[in-house]
C-alpha cells in the first residue's frame, strides 16, 4: 500500500489525543484503547485474517491472506449494526474464498451484527451471531499509522491492508507475536 493510501485511510477517522499507556513490557507504548466510536467503525473497511496461533489456525491453508492472493476478506460495519462481509474470488478457479465457511454457516455470516462492548478495561467490538454473543474483538490503535486493530484469539482485523511475508505479517504491530505478547 502506498504511503498516500495509508494516510488517506488513517485520515478517515477523526484524530484523537494520543494518550499512551504501558503494556506488560515497559518499553512498549500503545495508544489508549477507549477511543473507537460507531462512526469510526462505519467509516472504515476492515481486512480480516485468521491468526496462525489461534483456534482457527487450521483455516490458514484456505485464508486468502495467508495464501498471498492479493485480496483478503473485508468487513464493513453498517449503521444498523450489521456486518457486511466481502470475500475475494480465486481468479484461477472462480471460487469464492471464504475461509470461515468451514466453521460458520454462510447464512449466519450474512446476519452477523456488531456492538461496542468492554473486555475488562479494554474496549471491544462484540460480534453477534444468530442473536447470541459471539467473538469479542479487542480494540487498539496502531501507534505509527493511527489505524485500528481488532483482535481476538482467533482473528486479527486491521483498518488498512497488510500482507503476509512468508508466515509473518509485514506490519509488526498487527502480527500475532506482538498482539499475544503485549495486548493480552
Amino acid at each position: 500500500m502506498s504511503l498516500a493510501m495509508s494516510a488517506a485511510i488513517s485520515s478517515l477517522a477523526p484524530r484523537r489525543p494520543y494518550r499512551p499507556f504501558s503494556s506488560r513490557s515497559s518499553n512498549v507504548t500503545l495508544v489508549d484503547l477507549g477511543e473507537i466510536t460507531p462512526d469510526d467503525l462505519k467509516n472504515l473497511t476492515f481486512y480480516v485474517r485468521v491468526r496462525k496461533d489461534g483456534p482457527l489456525a487450521q483455516l490458514m491453508p484456505v485464508d486468502p491472506w495467508w495464501l498471498g492472493k492479493g485480496e483478503t476478506v473485508k468487513v464493513t460495519f453498517s449503521a444498523d449494526n450489521m456486518l457486511s462481509w466481502t470475500f475475494p474470488v480465486d481468479e484461477a478457479t472462480g471460487e469464492v474464498m471464504n475461509p470461515f465457511a468451514y466453521v460458520v454457516d454462510p447464512l449466519a455470516m450474512e446476519n452477523m451484527k456488531w456492538q461496542l462492548d468492554v473486555d475488562g478495561v479494554r474496549q471491544a467490538v462484540r460480534i453477534v451471531v444468530g442473536g447470541q454473543p459471539g467473538p469479542l474483538e479487542r480494540v487498539f490503535r496502531h501507534p505509527k499509522n493511527g489505524g485500528w486493530i481488532l483482535y481476538s484469539s482467533a482473528t486479527i482485523w486491521t483498518s488498512w491492508e497488510t500482507t503476509a511475508d512468508g508466515n509473518y505479517c509485514n506490519d509488526s504491530y498487527a502480527a500475532e507475536e506482538y498482539v499475544s505478547q503485549h495486548l493480552y
